[in-house]
């Protein structure tokens, strides 16, 4: 999943899909980057009770997702 971050931009909603055939999602967040440049996952968290930027590959590693769905806002001009 992380070998296309270069793709991801901030702001990105990114939806982890569910392995299990009765829920298509088992997460969502938004893609964001730290200070240092790093790709991190704005998420609610249920453990920390609270909105949190986490590391994605942390993430990732911790889940064990293997697909992903993304949606990019399109910027439009309003007369």
């Amino acid at each position: 999943m992380l070998e296309n971050q270069a793709a991801l931009q901030a702001g990105d909603v990114i939806g982890f899909i569910s392995r299990r055939a009765e829920l298509d999602y088992f997460h969502t967040g938004f893609i964001a980057f730290n200070r240092r440049g790093s790709l991190v996952l704005r998420h609610a968290s249920q453990s920390h009770g609270k909105v949190i930027d986490q590391d994605m590959r942390s993430f990732v590693a911790t889940t064990g997702v293997k697909y992903v769905t993304l949606l990019r806002a399109e910027q439009r001009a309003f007369a």
